[in-house]
């Protein structure tokens, strides 16, 4: 309608233009425009602008063929634009009922009805629920069109009168937020998972249970989005065109939003998995960083709890702060990092040398071999207990993103900050402890 309207405002100003430049010139007895050509912007739709022209210059007021043709032109016009108007109008109306009923309902989604509006691989593609899918997971779907809401701008029926389209507003889920919550949730889950040892793989059915906790928190808002829609007229029935690109705007675009590349940058990334680190206990750090298979101790007794006294001195003083990140390609970026852990080279050096003081008393010689094996365990043991020292080390942690989104690929030295370098220490203790019991 809007081209329409434009036209109309365009040829009615160009035809009072026009009368008034004929007037002009008939004033100055120049060449005139000819009668036809003022004619022929009214036929064009300029009548309107025509009959203001002639009362404005009062031009062509005299001439009797002007005087009753004109108007007759707009008349004709205006039964003209009715009858076509009219003859548009049920169609029109059955277009929009078609968009009311189909949205109307989308209005009022239910469990039962949600599988002809949305499939679950819509927002989860390549996922395996089964043929059965519980209640529970059902009633998912329609917490997405808790607030849904459209309004028809407006209707057009297609050449031929079997397709249509609709310019709606819609107002749907602010899914891209919904997305980065949930992704960033799985992934915090898909971390501890690892610190668990009584886990299970994390099933599409997780997946759903997490999304419709995320919904019905009610945290999201909504968004306006401009659309057009195509209908389509089978046996006199007109009814929305399901697409892809629809139920993607009917979800506010979630599948998109969640399989983006670039929903999380590479700080945010490695943001997220520190963060769920720092929310670790003792217990789960323990089971995380495999602490116990770091030490190679010949006396196994003392394995166990050097293991504890460090997950519990990595759990008090483990801190980071991200100090930068350089994008390397498109699909690779390298995340500067400052991590704070307990000070292992101060652990180290305490126990060397109160295991060296230790092995030159006259105890040493008493304890024998195996008692000062023994010593050297709890000395460490002791040492470890008491640290009250941390420090901070910069490491790099490298990401890829092949289209999926950023991974961590390359962080084995942050994970060896964390532990306090355990891996070099580990080699030193054990020297320590061959010489102590060789003394």
């Amino acid at each position: 309608m809007r081209p329409v309207l434009y036209y109309l405002i365009l040829i009615n100003v160009i035809a009072f233009i026009v009368f008034g430049a004929d007037k002009r010139r008939a004033i100055r007895r120049r060449w005139r425009i000819p009668e036809r050509t003022l004619f022929l912007l009214a036929v064009l739709g300029g009548s309107a602008g025509c009959i203001v022209g002639m009362a404005f210059f009062r031009h062509k007021i005299r001439k009797k063929a002007f005087v009753f043709g004109i108007p007759a032109i707009l008349l004709a016009e205006l039964l003209a634009g009715f009858l076509i108007w009219h003859s548009l109008l049920p169609e029109k109306l059955s277009v929009r009922a078609a968009v009311r009923e189909e949205f109307d309902t989308l209005k009022h989604l239910d469990a039962d009805d949600v599988d002809s509006y949305i499939s679950y691989e819509d927002i989860f593609p390549g996922s395996r629920t089964g043929d059965i899918v519980s209640r529970e997971i059902s009633e998912v779907f329609p917490l997405f069109f808790q607030h849904f809401d459209y309004k028809i701008r407006s209707v057009s029926v297609l050449p031929g009168g079997e397709r249509a389209t609709a310019k709606v507003t819609v107002d749907t889920l602010d899914a891209k937020s919904l997305a980065k919550d949930f992704e960033k949730t799985y992934m915090e889950k898909q971390i501890s998972s690892r610190a668990n040892p009584s886990s299970v793989e994390y099933s599409a059915e997780d997946s759903y249970l997490l999304l419709g906790s995320l919904l019905k928190s009610g945290s999201y808002g909504t968004k306006k989005t401009d659309a057009e829609i195509s209908l389509i007229c089978t046996d006199g029935k007109w009814e929305v065109e399901r697409t892809d690109e629809l139920d993607e705007l009917l979800t506010g675009y979630f599948t998109q939003a969640a399989s983006s590349p670039d929903l999380f940058t590479p700080s945010e990334v490695v943001e997220i998995h520190f963060d769920t680190l720092k929310t670790f206990g003792p217990e789960q750090l323990k089971r995380y960083f495999h602490i116990e298979d770091w030490l190679s101790m010949s006396d196994k007794s003392y394995v166990s709890a050097i293991t504890q006294a460090l997950a519990e001195q990595i759990h008090a003083y483990f801190e980071y702060e991200i100090t930068g990140c350089e994008y390397v390609s498109d699909a690779e970026a390298a995340v500067s990092m400052k991590i704070t852990s307990l000070d292992f080279n101060k652990i180290l050096k305490k126990y060397a040398d109160e295991t060296l003081a230790y092995t030159q008393t006259s105890q040493a010689l008493q304890d024998g071999s195996s008692g000062r094996l023994q010593r050297a365990n709890e000395l460490l043991l002791d040492c470890i207990s008491s640290n009250t020292d941390a420090a901070s080390v910069p490491v790099t942690v490298t990401l890829t993103n092949s289209g999926t989104g950023w991974k961590m690929v390359h962080y084995e030295d942050a994970t060896q900050a964390i532990l306090g370098n355990i891996g070099t220490a580990s080699e030193q203790i054990k020297i320590t402890m061959r010489s102590a019991e060789q003394q």
